[in-house]
């Protein structure tokens, strides 16, 4: 039987055909594929910023007001809370987890979640200080919050010595001054209204002015009554130490049940201290530690809290030998 197989012309023939075939389908399959991931990828998203809504629920306090900056969450705090899952942070697109965060910002009476990728928003100070703290372990199991007489939260901001009091989950770090700034009234006039008080005035005009003004962000503080000390709140770039940080500053136990135990086991050493809290004309004071109400008119100790920004950058490690400095 005669048997004849291709000639080399033939082979040459088949092979442009098949490589013509390949240049015409491989990009249309590589591009259907693209195309899967990222609509895959753009439903990951949502539900991502889904769940930052949920989370938004649960943290009114924390969201921003018209004007205000923006404030952020992360997904691992959107997964570490219960809001998402383990598989809900895997991306599509390449099976890695996503590192990103969900900034929220008020506009034209909305909020307006939008999922910003890692590589697109840099690490916050916040993020940056849970990981390099020393003590971030304590840090991380008291959800942000520094606790305790030897806490090692040393900082020093605009050529003054600071204490971090918590790490915010939009990424921003509250920080109280280590010593008091001056002795004034709370408002010369009777005012118990913080954000119309004359100290308001002082710390956001005169005592703002001798910061570094790009560092601090301008926030909510707490105002409201010892029952409910953030039932109300005053947007203001400098404040005064609320009830709540004097008593989350404190690992005594019984200290939130009551408050004049506070005092002990803190890094807050408070002296006939103004706080922002006000409460029927009276605003509360922290005198020989106990938490009590005062005449707006009488003198009182000015002890100034800012909220650095999430985009300011941090060295050291928080000890007193190497305090946090912003840069």
């Amino acid at each position: 039987m005669n048997k004849k197989g291709f000639t080399l012309i033939e082979l040459l023939a088949v092979i442009s055909i098949l490589a013509l075939i390949a240049m015409i389908v491989f990009p249309a399959i590589n591009s259907a594929i693209r195309s899967a991931e990222e609509s895959a990828y753009n439903d990951q998203i949502k539900i991502i910023e889904n769940a930052a809504k949920e989370w938004a629920l649960d943290n009114v306090d924390k969201l921003p007001d018209e004007g205000e900056p923006s404030a952020q969450v992360s997904v691992s705090t959107l997964e570490e809370e219960g809001y998402i899952s383990d598989e809900d942070v895997l991306d599509p697109r390449n099976n890695e987890r996503l590192t990103g965060s969900v900034k929220i910002t008020y506009e034209s009476n909305q909020y307006i979640y939008k999922y910003e990728d890692s590589d697109e928003t840099a690490q916050s100070v916040g993020d940056w200080l849970l990981e390099n703290a020393s003590d971030k372990d304590t840090l991380k199991a008291n959800n942000g919050v520094y606790k305790g007489s030897n806490a090692q939260n040393y900082l020093t901001f605009s050529g003054r010595s600071w204490r971090i009091l918590n790490v915010n989950s939009n990424g921003t770090i509250k920080a109280i001054m280590s010593t008091d700034v001056t002795s004034l009234p709370f408002d010369s006039n009777g005012t118990s209204n913080f954000a119309k008080s004359s100290i308001y005035t002082y710390l956001n005009n005169t005592f703002l002015n001798t910061l570094t003004k790009s560092k601090v962000e301008k926030t909510n503080y707490c105002t409201g009554n010892i029952d409910e000390p953030c039932s109300d709140m005053a947007v203001a770039t400098v404040s005064l130490p609320s009830i709540d940080d004097y008593v989350n500053a404190s690992n005594k136990q019984g200290c939130s049940a009551d408050n004049n135990l506070c005092s002990q086991g803190t890094y807050l050493n408070l002296s006939n201290a103004c706080l922002s809290n006000t409460n029927n004309n009276q605003v509360y004071t922290v005198n020989n530690g106990n938490i009590t109400l005062t005449n707006p008119t009488s003198n009182c100790n000015i002890r100034p809290v800012v909220t650095l920004s999430s985009e300011t950058t941090l060295e050291g490690s928080g000890t007193s030998n190497n305090p946090f400095v912003v840069n």
